[in-house]
């Protein structure tokens, strides 16, 4: 789920063709508050809390009905395609450190009845995750 975050939050800032699969995790800490079933419906948030040399740090977030279920922190490293340590070039350091809130990436479940989406409005149930990065 990290990874769908991420990666919406690269394409929208148009630099996911560099960097993607060129950032190993290299710290994870995670707080697991509420049990998430499969295929439970849920909000995921992604948060860019710092930008280094050649890391990024993310706050993530799961949310399922506005009930928080979990909280993380990721650190991630910036590597070049033959896995050596490459520092953020500097234009992309400014637009994650400036991009702010992203719109939400929506995806739909198709016949899904659920207090949102009752049987006789049209559409379906979105579950949505958002990328922001502070200001």
């Amino acid at each position: 789920m990290i990874e769908w975050a991420e990666t919406a939050l690269f394409e929208r800032l148009g630099i996911l063709d560099d960097v993607y699969g060129h950032l190993p995790r290299v710290h994870i800490s995670a707080d697991f508050k509420t049990l998430l079933d499969h295929r439970d419906l849920i909000d995921i948030t992604l948060a860019v809390a710092d930008v280094g040399a050649s890391s990024i740090t993310y706050d993530f977030r799961i949310e399922r009905e506005g009930q928080e279920c979990v909280t993380a922190t990721i650190v991630t490293a910036l590597r070049t395609p033959e896995g050596i340590k490459r520092q953020w070039p500097a234009e992309y350091r400014d637009l994650l450190l400036s991009a702010g809130p992203q719109a939400p990436e929506l995806l739909e479940i198709a016949g899904q009845e659920t207090q949102m989406n009752p049987p006789s409005s049209p559409g379906r149930r979105p579950l949505s995750f958002e990328t922001e990065v502070p200001r």
